[in-house]
């Protein structure tokens, strides 16, 4: 087995790929984020210098919103809390990515059952 180039491209784009991944990571809330009490409610405090606001839940959000993230909003990075811990946009795109998906394994299996009607009309010139 010989190492090409191209395993090498390879090799080398894998690696600075995971290195764009880390450096974009969340914050562990085990590691950086400090929990504390105000008001007698859990807080946990953001890490400072992200854009993030100091704490999270803030008053008006629900107690399970304990993640500091930002989102786009009109041209610019608004700071708010989070329920889920990987960012908003990223959220809706595995959503739509998951439809995608159902959506043409479903047209594939049609390809290939014999009670779909796509797989009658295309094959029912073959048994004649």
């Amino acid at each position: 087995m010989e190492i090409r180039l191209r395993h090498l491209i390879i090799f080398a784009c894998f690696f600075a790929y995971i290195h764009v991944i880390e450096a974009q990571g969340l914050n562990d809330p085990i590691t950086q984020y400090i929990e504390g009490r105000l008001g007698n409610r859990r807080i946990f405090w953001c890490p400072s210098g992200y854009g993030y606001l100091a704490f999270c839940p803030q008053p008006t959000d629900w107690d399970n919103y304990n993640w500091c993230c930002t989102w786009p909003y009109m041209g610019s990075w608004k700071p708010s809390c989070c329920a889920f811990a990987i960012p908003t946009g990223a959220l809706v795109a595995i959503v739509i990515a998951a439809v995608v998906l159902l959506l043409v394994l479903i047209a594939l299996s049609c390809w290939c059952c014999y009670c779909c009607p796509l797989y009658k009309r295309l094959y029912e010139f073959d048994d004649e």
